[in-house]
């Protein structure tokens, strides 16, 4: 399911009338960013003239870049892209491939043989398989793979493949959709292969050996095999460069040897690859004890196996935390999620069981190592927001939807210090479109006398509920006869929020119990669809509800969208009326 809706480094920061304006192409470069693709401004073309000072003369036009430093200026930094892209809106987008961005290019040139080259190297290494794919704009194509363990030196001339076929690496740029070539066409994502449909495929074995090497060529102690080949997510990157630096050091690595293979093991399997200052810090942090040395050798046990399970489990602590509630919270991915303590002690143990300790019981070391946890990563504030107010974000599988006042909207790379709780199961795309759910809108708001209207407001209801922010004291009411598509519409928005985040549950029974409330915490919409015929809906509840106050001891500030269905109108009975 989709969801739609000074100088710095060469690029001039914009005025406030230039920031005014929405780019595409920004928007497109920030993409790519998100996807840890090292991106940078190009010179565009306009009637096949470059737009640098060569103009005609330019033998590279709309692929050069406009930075001072060219490739070396290529950043993932947001702040950076959308000054360059504001600044330059029509600025072709270059994408520095390499070790950094995780990617490998090849550059078919029909112009210079390189399709009837590419049949001769599939005939002899083997088919490449299916991955993502950029129509040139000149007839070319420009196939991304996933860079591989082992370094590969950029070939623009032909040498290890033939004529035409180019392979872009470190030091290079892939001109990216939707730049504009020399011929006056656009650079494009070929159908069904573009980054949203596909991942970077690895390059087959035969292919690998051409470049340069195989994807077994990594740096581990004799005995060791590396890891499952599978793809790090973001999220688990930490842990699983944490474990793997654990094992090497146990087996006597030098930590150069370590950060070697770390380094080598992020740009092939993690995905985005961590900075490389991320990599050192955890071959840092795991290379403090001596491997053969037990834990309790001069160092207090249970404060170092904490830290263990830290390094090891939960990034370095980036990935833990008490909550104001007083559970523990666990960021897997994309959000935080409550753990139980014996999920935690769990882990524990297993750090413990790898360690040698002396004159410890595993039982009192366990509690005292949980008991550290809970001291060191208790948060005084609520940063998890169970009464303080949200951040302005509707996280999506691909990313944090970052709202502005302005309504703008900015889509950034999932991380922890978000201290996001709840993620909806669809990808954000502002392209998107959606034309049976349009049409079946149209349908079901049919009978009133402008429809278009009534969908606008539907769809500004639904956006309001997905988001954090309850300003306003809304209790919408759907009213009208059976089979008219009610029950259809709320079932979508639920689907839309997940079953979690919504409440089932008559109005009035929240009357009958205080405990009935707290059932509302952590929740986005209230549904009620068994309104009785004549009921009286009590003032009182729906006001504290609804309103952005906090309820004091139940710890409910505005949470509620209320959404009501019923077939006949229902009256209100104000606070303290009796029925």
């Amino acid at each position: 399911m989709t969801l739609r809706n000074s100088k710095t480094d060469g690029c001039a920061l914009p005025d406030a009338r230039r920031a005014s304006k929405t780019s595409s192409r920004r928007r497109q470069a920030l993409r790519y960013a998100a996807l840890g693709w090292l991106v940078l401004p190009l010179h565009t073309v306009k009637d096949g003239i470059c737009s640098c000072s060569k103009r005609e003369s330019c033998d590279r036009p709309g692929k050069h870049p406009m930075t001072p430093h060219g490739v070396k200026d290529a950043t993932t930094d947001r702040d950076q892209i959308r000054n360059c892209w504001t600044e330059s809106q029509k600025a072709n987008i270059g994408i520095a491939p390499g070790r950094k961005s995780g990617i490998l290019v090849l550059d078919i040139d029909p112009r210079n043989g390189g399709s009837e080259t590419l049949k001769k190297c599939e005939a002899e290494l083997g088919r490449l398989p299916d991955t993502v794919t950029a129509d040139t704009g000149g007839g070319g194509d420009h196939f991304f793979f996933e860079y591989p363990s082992f370094t590969v030196r950029k070939d623009n001339s032909g040498k290890l493949f033939g004529a035409g076929v180019d392979v872009l690496s470190d030091d290079c740029i892939a001109v990216a959709p939707p730049s504009r070539h020399v011929s006056g066409k656009r650079y494009a994502w070929v159908e069904g292969k573009s980054f949203k449909d596909l991942k970077p495929a690895k390059l087959p074995q035969a292919w690998l050996e051409r470049v340069g090497g195989s994807d077994s060529d990594r740096i581990f102690p004799e005995g060791l095999q590396a890891q499952p080949a599978d793809a790090v997510s973001e999220g688990s990157r930490n842990n699983y460069l944490t474990s793997l630096a654990g094992t090497l050091h146990r087996s006597g690595a030098s930590p150069a040897a370590i950060t070697a293979a770390l380094v080598a093991e992020n740009t092939a399997k993690c995905s985005p690859p961590l900075d490389e200052s991320e990599v050192e810090k955890i071959v840092a942090s795991i290379t403090k004890y001596s491997p053969g040395t037990s834990i309790g050798d001069g160092v207090d046990a249970a404060e170092g196996l904490m830290q263990q399970v830290l390094d090891r489990d939960f990034g370095g602590g980036r990935h833990l935390m008490l909550g104001a509630d007083g559970r523990f919270w666990h960021y897997d991915i994309r959000l935080w999620r409550p753990v139980p303590d014996h999920w935690v002690s769990g882990k524990v143990l297993e750090t413990i069981q790898r360690n040698s300790v002396r004159s410890q019981k595993t039982a009192a070391l366990l509690t005292q190592v949980v008991t550290l946890l809970k001291a060191k990563l208790a948060v005084k504030d609520d940063v998890l927001a169970f009464v303080a107010e949200a951040p302005p974000v509707i996280n999506c599988t691909n990313g944090e939807l970052w709202i502005a006042a302005d309504g703008s909207v900015d889509l950034r790379p999932h991380r922890p210090q978000s201290h996001l709780r709840h993620c909806l199961d669809v990808a954000y795309d502002p392209s998107a479109q959606c034309p049976e759910y349009d049409k079946a809108l149209l349908e079901i708001f049919g009978a009133v006398e402008k429809p278009e209207s009534m969908v606008r407001h539907w769809n500004e209801l639904v956006g309001y509920v997905i988001q954090s922010k309850r300003n306003i004291p809304l209790v919408p009411v759907l009213l009208g006869k059976g089979g008219n598509g009610k029950t259809v519409l709320i079932r979508t928005v639920i689907q839309l929020l997940g079953t979690q985040l919504v409440l089932s549950q008559r109005i009035e029974d929240l009357e009958k119990s205080r405990f009935a409330m707290g059932s509302l915490l952590d929740k986005k919409m209230l549904v009620d669809d068994d309104v009785r015929a004549g009921a009286r809906l009590p003032d009182g509840i729906l006001k504290t509800i609804s309103e952005a106050k906090e309820v004091s001891g139940d710890a409910l500030k505005g949470m509620v969208a209320l959404i009501l269905l019923q077939m006949n109108r229902p009256c209100q009975k104000a606070k303290g009326e009796k029925p």
